[in-house]
């Protein structure tokens, strides 16, 4: 996750000049990082289906797979999952939620396999929000 700050700009008094001096210094994704993420989205659910090739079969579990794979071939459903709506429904979670097994597995899927995002960042942002755990 970004750390975005509120910074003063310096103004020249001429705004062309400004607003070039504000679009450069914004960091962007370099394009195969870009083109990693954009991949990664859309490959969640053959990975899931690997993951649980011994479920496949359950019928307890079936139900629920068929549905997940509804979402994702849906038009409709965002099949672009950010890290910030991660990090929001994550921190809608309870501290006891997210110390049980299952949930910590989901978790460490989403954030390794569909938003991409490391192990020390988000390490740090849930120290922040659950400190008990």
């Amino acid at each position: 996750m970004q750390n975005l700050r509120f910074v003063k700009a310096p103004v020249s008094g001429v705004f062309s000049r400004d607003i070039t001096s504000m679009r450069s210094s914004v960091a962007y994704d370099s394009e195969d990082t870009a083109r990693r993420r954009i991949q990664y989205n859309f490959q969640w659910f053959p990975d899931l289906l690997a993951d649980l090739a011994d479920l496949r079969d359950n019928p307890k579990y079936l139900l629920t797979l068929q549905k997940l794979h509804a979402i994702w071939q849906s038009p409709l459903a965002p099949k672009r999952i950010t890290r910030d709506r991660f990090l929001v429904v994550t921190a809608n979670l309870r501290e006891w939620e997210t110390s049980l097994a299952e949930v910590g597995n989901i978790i460490k899927f989403i954030r390794d396999r569909v938003v991409l995002m490391p192990e020390t960042e988000f390490k740090a942002w849930s120290q922040l929000h659950f400190p008990n755990s």
